[in-house]
């Protein structure tokens, strides 16, 4: 084994030892080659080589969802940092401590014409919960006790993104077979858990037994079992009404998953206006019922977040709590319902469903509806479905499904970069199967993602080609455009062929019905890196799309 010359380096291996940290995505470099030479040397880390930074932010975001533990970012001195800031900043609204570790040069070198400089310190921090920055020669040992108790510190309180940037001078490549004594510097911890603050539980408590309609949306979440009976239980109530997406994992009978559908089909939008709103999770995808719910003026608005973060999405005066959820209602007494709220909604939503599956039992044509429809009915269960943004992810939404898949997708900023990347750190983590479903656009602004000699081979790729950005032949601004197809859309022709030549992926084609049958079983069963390009019109999606939610209003 071993160490590095510089002792600020032990130090820190020391302290994700001591938190358990052992995941690190590596980018090559030659000033972080301390961090390099250490952290390899030991058998606690698993270290994970990847080229280029904006994919591994994107993979060791992936691995810390999956592990639900911290993943650490090592990469070199300069710009190297920034291709970070897209995964920190996806980190940082998805609550996810990733942990940047940045080596920098020496102070006296930036901004006097070194290579491979910038201005590292605090350069991520509009998007990291800390930000600290550390001279990686100092050998003072009040200095280097004070460090640890940062570093420490920092760790012991992340759930969300920070950085750690160290400034080395060289030599970078020194080490030595002794262990230093770190004796100095870490002591028995005497930290412990802190106690929730359960001071708004009978301020909740009232709210929840006067409301005669109660609405509970839930957003993103990983899934949950817990979470999910407290959910269940509360579904039984015919006063109360769930609403929840596809990335929300929750697995009960009695919830709306379809908002879009649903709303589609109300008649009366007054007859839905809750007098308890209670929101939980994270980012929630559709757009209707965000704006429906800003118009009802809702009075009474819970937020539930353990961190305390609470967006104010509806434009609500909100009650925000950092209670737990599932423990709120275990606790909480059991009324008596106090009207059919829920009950009527949901009948109003199976209603609309029928009208959803008739459309689709009648339509013909190769769009992107009835791609997703068979994709969500003969994916292998148990499988984890990743879904990139813009069109895919929209799509998802209007579909039911099987409480046997687990969803999640990038809804923290929800941009298009490190889809691919994102399923690929969590896939080299998990040994199921894994489904990437992406679009054009995403897919080939993430190319890199293929790059990687660790690409898992549980993880097959499914490419949905509309030959441009799909989303703004949806949304109804860029409709009115006359460069739509070339600025906002960006038409293309590119497929992904080459790519899978290039990075020894085994490629699936269709552009119709029977081909997409007669090819999926053949892409499921193959144990090599695989991609299923499935093209679609341009034109045929948007379409049918508009012709859905038409029906639906009927």
């Amino acid at each position: 084994m071993k160490y590095s010359s510089k002792i600020l380096v032990e130090i820190l291996a020391e302290a994700f030892k001591r938190k358990g940290i052992q995941d690190l995505v590596i980018s090559p470099g030659s000033r972080n080659a301390p961090f390099i030479e250490s952290f390899t040397s030991k058998s606690f880390f698993n270290c994970h080589s990847i080229i280029d930074e904006r994919s591994a932010g994107f993979v060791g975001l992936g691995m810390a969802i999956r592990t639900k533990k911290p993943v650490v970012l090592i990469c070199t001195s300069g710009s190297a940092v920034l291709n970070y800031y897209p995964a920190i900043a996806e980190a940082f609204y998805q609550e996810i401590p990733l942990i940047v570790l940045s080596a920098d040069r020496p102070l006296w070198a930036i901004d006097n014409g070194q290579g491979q400089t910038i201005r590292q310190q605090g350069v991520l921090d509009l998007h990291c919960q800390k930000s600290l920055n550390f001279d990686g020669e100092n050998k003072t040992k009040s200095l280097l006790n004070l460090y640890q108790k940062q570093i420490t510190q920092s760790l012991d309180e992340a759930f969300r993104p920070i950085h750690f940037n160290v400034h080395f001078d060289e030599p970078l490549y020194e080490t030595n077979f002794q262990k230093p004594d770190l004796s100095d510097y870490f002591s028995e911890s005497n930290s412990h858990e802190s106690i929730p603050n359960y001071s708004d539980f009978e301020h909740f408590s009232e709210d929840w037994k006067k409301a005669s309609k109660k609405l509970i949306i839930i957003g993103q979440k990983s899934p949950n079992k817990a979470f999910s009976q407290a959910i269940e239980h509360l579904s039984k109530r015919s006063d109360c009404l769930i609403l929840t997406e596809t990335i929300s994992n929750i697995s009960i009978k009695n919830k709306v998953e379809c908002i879009d559908v649903f709303l589609e089909g109300i008649k009366n939008t007054s007859d839905f206006k809750p007098d308890l709103l209670i929101q939980t999770g994270g980012a929630i995808v559709s757009k209707k019922i965000k704006f429906l719910l800003q118009k009802l003026n809702i009075k009474k608005y819970w937020s539930f977040n353990k961190n305390g973060i609470h967006p104010n999405i509806y434009g609500t005066i909100s009650n925000s709590s950092n209670l737990c959820f599932s423990e709120t209602f275990k606790n909480i007494e059991h009324t008596e319902n106090l009207s059919n709220f829920g009950d009527l909604h949901l009948k109003e939503y199976h209603n609309t469903l029928k009208k959803r599956g008739q459309y689709l039992l009648n339509q013909k044509a190769f769009c992107d509806l009835k791609v997703y429809e068979f994709l969500f009915q003969n994916f292998p269960k148990s499988s984890q479905i990743h879904l990139s943004n813009s069109s895919v992810i929209r799509y998802a939404q209007l579909f039911s499904h099987s409480a046997d898949y687990d969803f999640y997708g990038n809804r923290g900023t929800s941009g298009i970069d490190g889809s691919t990347s994102t399923a690929v750190g969590h896939a080299i983590k998990d040994l199921g199967a894994h489904f990437m479903i992406t679009g054009d656009i995403s897919f080939f602004y993430d190319s890199n993602a293929l790059w990687n000699t660790q690409f898992p081979r549980n993880l097959k790729i499914i490419l949905i080609n509309n030959q441009g950005g799909d989303i703004f032949r949806i949304i109804p601004g860029p409709k009115k455009s006359d460069v739509r197809e070339d600025f906002f859309a960006t038409k293309h022709q590119t497929q992904a062929k080459g790519l899978c030549d290039s990075f020894g992926f085994d490629y699936y084609f269709c552009d119709n019905h029977i081909e997409l049958k007669k090819q999926w079983e053949c892409f499921l069963n193959n144990p090599n890196k695989t991609l299923f390009e499935i093209k679609i019109s341009e034109k045929i999606g948007p379409e049918t799309l508009s012709e859905l939610f038409e029906h639906l209003k009927k």
